[in-house]
C-alpha cells in the first residue's frame, strides 16, 4: 500500500512539474488551425497570471508539490499530497494581508480635489483648474488626469473627458468627485464651495474606512496566530518518540485528518469572504447609445 501511494504520488509531481515546464515554453501555432497548445490550455484552465507573475506562481505551485510530496514520504499521510500544497498555495491569500480597500484612492481623490479647490480662486474656470492640477495630481491618479487632459486639448467635450475617466477607474467614490465636476463645468457658482464639501466628505469616508479596515484585521491577524501555534504542537507532537498521531496513518485516521483540514479551509474561506469590501454601486453611468 505505501509502495503504491509512494509511486502514485511521485507520478502526480512530475505530471504536475512536467505541465509547469510544458506551459512555460511558447508553442507554435500552424496558420488557418488556431489550437492551444498544452501550455495555453494549462494558463487557461488555472488562470495564470502572464509574464513574470504567472512564472513566479508556477515556480510556487512546484514547491508546493515537492512539499507535499516530502511531507508524505515523512508522516506517509496521503492526505499530505493534497492539503499541503493547498495551504501553500492558498494560505498567503486566505491569512495574509486584509484585500484591497478604495483607501488609497479616496486619499488620491481627495489630494485631487483639493488641489483644483486651491486654483479656482484665482480666477481661472473649472476646465482650466482641471488642466493646472495635471501637474499635481497624485500618482494613482497621474496617467488618468494626463489622459482626460490630452482629450480636451483634441477637442472633446470636458463632459466626455470627465465621463470617459469615471470609466476607465469603474469606482463608486470617483463618481462622486466626477460628477460634481461635470456639474462645476456647466456651472462655475459655487464651484470651489462644492469640492472643498466633496473634499471634506472624502476625509470623513477616509477616517471612517481605517476603523473599518483596522477591524476586519483583527479576526485575520487571530487566524495567523491560531495557525502558527497549531502547527507548532503539531510538529512537536510529530518529532515525539511515541507519537500521539500513529492511529492517524490508519485509513479512518485519513478520514478524519481530511475532515479537520476540510473545516479549517471553509472557516477561512468564509473568514475571507466576510473581510473582503463591499463594492458600492455606481451613480455616474454612461447611457448606452442604441443602434
Amino acid at each position: 500500500m505505501t509502495a503504491t501511494a509512494a509511486l502514485l504520488a511521485t507520478v502526480m509531481l512530475m505530471s504536475g512539474l512536467w505541465m509547469i515546464v510544458a506551459g512555460l515554453r511558447p508553442g507554435e501555432v500552424k496558420p488557418g488551425k488556431p489550437q492551444r497548445t498544452i501550455g495555453q490550455k494549462w494558463a487557461h484552465l488555472t488562470r495564470r497570471p502572464a509574464g513574470r507573475e504567472g512564472r513566479r506562481r508556477d515556480i510556487r505551485w512546484s514547491l508546493a508539490l515537492v512539499a507535499g510530496l516530502v511531507v508524505y514520504l515523512i508522516s506517509h499521510w496521503i492526505v499530505a499530497l493534497v492539503a499541503v500544497p493547498a495551504l501553500v498555495i492558498f494560505g498567503p491569500t486566505l491569512l495574509g494581508a486584509s484585500p484591497q480597500t478604495d483607501l488609497p484612492l479616496l486619499e488620491a481623490l481627495d489630494r485631487w480635489v483639493r488641489s483644483i479647490a486651491m486654483i479656482l480662486p484665482q480666477g481661472r474656470d473649472v476646465v482650466q483648474a482641471i488642466r493646472s492640477s495635471r501637474d499635481k495630481a497624485p500618482d494613482l491618479l497621474g496617467d488618468e488626469v494626463n489622459l482626460m487632459v490630452r482629450r480636451m486639448d483634441s477637442g472633446m467635450l470636458p463632459e466626455e473627458a470627465l465621463q470617459m475617466m469615471a470609466d476607465s477607474l469603474d469606482n463608486a467614490e470617483s463618481d462622486t468627485v466626477l460628477a460634481a465636476l461635470k456639474l462645476a463645468v456647466r456651472r462655475t457658482t459655487g464651484a470651489t464651495g462644492t469640492l472643498n464639501s466633496i473634499a471634506d466628505n472624502l476625509q470623513d469616508r477616509i477616517a471612517v474606512l481605517r476603523d473599518v479596515e483596522a477591524e476586519r484585521n483583527k479576526p485575520r491577524q487571530e487566524a495567523r496566530n491560531v495557525t502558527l501555534l497549531s502547527a507548532v504542537m503539531i510538529l512537536g507532537i510529530a518529532l515525539m518518540p511515541n507519537s500521539y498521531f500513529a492511529s492517524l496513518s490508519t485509513p479512518l485516521g485519513q478520514i478524519l485528518v481530511l475532515a479537520c483540514a476540510g473545516t479549517y479551509w471553509f472557516g477561512s474561506s468564509w473568514m475571507y469572504r466576510m473581510t473582503k469590501p463591499r463594492q458600492r454601486a455606481r451613480i455616474l453611468i454612461a447611457p448606452r447609445s442604441e443602434s
